[in-house]
């Protein structure tokens, strides 16, 4: 309950998802070596996945402009939980996992090692 009224947050569609990541994505520029260089409104991209996620006490979407003007707090709340169960999450992965998994310089096992 929000304001004394009832909100519904769910789950990020692939097309939502999609249109998350396209904007996160856009909000930073990179350099031609993949660095990046600049980001530009990149906290904007919060309060609008949950304006794709939160519908409010008429079924409708919540628009993003009422969303900007609850508290952080609340925002942040209803972001997390979004972000939780959509899976959005990106897990990081230690150096050694993305070595391997991006065919690195890790040399093969021996097969004959051990033996």
């Amino acid at each position: 309950m929000i304001g004394g009224e009832n909100y519904i947050v769910r789950e990020a569609s692939a097309e939502v998802a999609c249109a998350y990541r396209n904007k996160l994505l856009s909000s930073a520029k990179l350099t031609s070596s993949g660095k990046t260089a600049s980001i530009h409104n990149m906290a904007d991209v919060e309060p609008y996945l949950v304006s794709l996620t939160l519908y409010g006490p008429d079924g409708k979407l919540t628009p993003l402009t009422k969303i900007k003007a609850w508290p952080y707090r609340t925002q942040k709340k209803l972001y997390d939980t979004v972000m939780e169960i959509s899976e959005l999450r990106e897990e990081k992965k230690d150096e050694t996992e993305r070595t391997e998994d991006e065919g690195g310089d890790q040399p093969s096992p021996d097969p004959q090692e051990g033996s």
